[in-house]
């Protein structure tokens, strides 16, 4: 008894827990399962070198949709809300939400929203690939006009809205530009590229989605094409409609390359959904066809076929642009009542990094994920061996 206590409590403190946006019209609501899974947390594993399938609205999901009848809505010029967490269960889709709390996994965390308690230090639990939320590097919503998931490619998502430096609270707001068209049955998609503390990883989950309040001469959306790395170079940024970027997975799919280049602070560059990529804060409200585009990609990636295991890129030397900083995240979010029990002492953890619900109560591991031993994660490149050394340790500005 005292040896498998001993090995719940070391596993947890050698897991990390990951990112996903949770809602009941989500893919995956219910893991890779087509029974109820309360402590699902398929949908925030990592998505790192894989192939377009595995890649594209997180691989198999897509197989796994939403209930009937189930939607995310869009209401023009207002906000949508989502849950950002590590698993199902420190929601409120599970358990009357018992085991929620203001950040994504269920622990209180204080701490977090204290200046200076985490100078140089990397948040790991949950891995927020950040040192605080200041750094976090900002996630998105995006839209594709088609009800068919398997019928969604690259061209048809556009980011329709940034919510910067997040992921840090669970319950965050996405704001809807006043102007999209009305769709009654869509795809969103959200999507986080992390800017440090840790592996070069991304992350992607699909949700079924309904804009509401659309006026009849609503513009179209413009085709998007990718973002390009402009930092404190605007001339260089992509303006108008930007589609999802797709980083580290093969090399075919990828809509970016930064191997080589050193972002001003002097960490390696990473292509989050900030203004280094030419993403404003808030509603994407330059998307539609009557604003214009500037500096697209000329050879924009548009729904690849893999053509197999992509090649290492060799190592150039870094490039250095000036220094950009954005702005922190004026969102606030209401702390949840505290829990009435006590957290038991001796909490279970499944062998698959989930946990039973006297497990989440206990707020020691569960919902947490084994980095190394679930992602089956090829060889790393060069470049994300560089920024998990240089984001360990960097300076704060």
């Amino acid at each position: 008894m005292f040896n498998n206590l001993l090995s719940i409590l070391t596993v947890a403190v050698v897991v990390n827990a990951h990112i996903a946006a949770f809602h009941k019209a989500m893919y995956c609501l219910n893991g890779l399962d087509n029974n109820d899974e309360p402590n699902s947390a398929e949908a925030s594993l990592p998505l790192i070198d894989k192939s377009w399938d595995d890649f594209w609205m997180h691989g198999k999901c897509k197989d796994f949709p939403p209930a009937d009848g189930e939607f995310l809505d869009l209401p023009v010029g207002g906000k949508t809300k989502l849950e950002l967490s590590s698993n199902r269960g420190l929601t409120t889709l599970s358990w009357d939400g018992r085991y929620t709390s203001l950040f994504p996994t269920n622990d209180p965390h204080p701490d977090y929203d204290t200046p200076g308690a985490w100078d140089n230090t990397c948040v790991k639990i949950p891995n927020l690939h950040a040192e605080n939320q200041t750094r976090a590097a900002g996630t998105v919503l995006a839209i594709a006009y088609k009800s068919d998931i398997h019928d969604v490619k690259l061209e048809d998502m556009t980011v329709i809205s940034v919510l910067p430096n997040s992921p840090w609270h669970r319950e965050v707001e996405y704001e809807i530009p006043a102007d999209l068209p009305a769709c009654d049955d869509c795809i969103c998609a959200w999507s986080w590229v992390p800017g440090g503390c840790g592996e070069a990883n991304m992350y992607m989950n699909a949700i079924r989605c309904r804009v509401t309040g659309a006026r009849p001469d609503a513009p179209k959306i413009a085709k998007p094409v990718p973002a390009k790395w402009c930092e404190n170079k605007p001339e260089d940024c992509v303006t108008g409609a930007k589609t999802i970027t797709i980083w580290h997975q093969h090399k075919d799919i990828d809509t970016i390359d930064l191997d080589g280049v050193i972002q001003a602070e002097g960490n390696w560059a990473t292509p989050s959904y900030n203004e280094k990529m030419g993403f404003h804060p808030g509603a994407q409200n330059d998307i539609f066809e009557s604003t214009t585009t500037s500096n697209p990609d000329p050879n924009p990636q548009v729904t690849p076929e893999p053509q197999g295991e992509p090649k290492s890129k060799a190592s150039s030397e870094p490039q250095s642009t000036p220094e950009s900083q954005s702005a922190p995240d004026s969102q606030t979010t209401a702390t949840p009542e505290p829990q009435s029990t006590p957290p038991p002492i001796n909490p279970p953890q499944g062998s698959d990094g989930n946990c039973t619900e006297s497990g989440l109560a206990a707020r020691s591991g569960c919902g947490k994920h084994r980095h190394h031993h679930h992602h089956g994660h090829r060889g790393h490149r060069k470049q994300q061996r560089r920024l998990a050394r240089f984001h360990a340790g960097s300076r704060l500005h």
